[in-house]
């Protein structure tokens, strides 16, 4: 490049390179024109501690962090007890499972990493005939079809409920 600004730059002084700015903030920092687009790939703090960002206009837009979370439109993570994944926007913020609609899209929750531990809990939509199942213990606890009846500890042939204390349905109504 023979223009007067820096295209690739390496800064002896600093260790770090740098693409689209000849000042880099980070190890590796890869800029557009505007300063706030781009890739960062930052070395915080004394200790190791590695982050990969993607930034629009300054704001994060995806980034995994140095203890592997993935944070998608923010820089925060989530609650302690759920922060392995967090989903942040304004409004109306949301994720979608895509398959095929002879398919089904799922969500396993594991203790393990082989057999029915790998699916101990379960949520799965069913595309063919439209119906969710909820899985407790690897088995089929409940399933909603797509005219919404609630079958509960069923066969699916007669999708009946099972109620083993109480149910509370609309305002007072109580099965037992």
């Amino acid at each position: 490049d023979t223009g007067t600004t820096a295209k690739f730059f390496w800064s002896a002084s600093t260790e770090r390179l740098s693409i689209g700015t000849s000042n880099p903030n980070t190890t590796l920092d890869i800029t557009t024109a505007s300063n706030d687009n781009g890739f960062l790939l930052n070395v915080i703090g004394t200790a190791p501690n590695y982050m990969f960002d993607v930034r629009d206009d300054g704001v994060s837009k995806f980034r995994i962090d140095s203890s592997g979370r993935l944070l998608l439109g923010t820089s925060t993570e989530g609650s302690i007890d759920a922060d392995d994944l967090t989903i942040s926007g304004d409004n109306r913020v949301g994720m979608t499972i895509r398959s095929a609609n002879s398919g089904s899209s799922r969500i396993y929750f594991s203790d393990g990493t082989s057999g029915a531990a790998e699916y101990v809990g379960y949520i799965i939509f069913d595309h063919l005939d439209n119906h969710m199942r909820f899985g407790t213990a690897a088995s089929e606890a409940m399933r909603i079809d797509s005219n919404g009846n609630v079958g509960i500890d069923f066969t699916p042939k007669n999708m009946t409920a099972n109620v083993t204390s109480s149910l509370n349905v609309g305002s007072g109504t109580v099965f037992q």
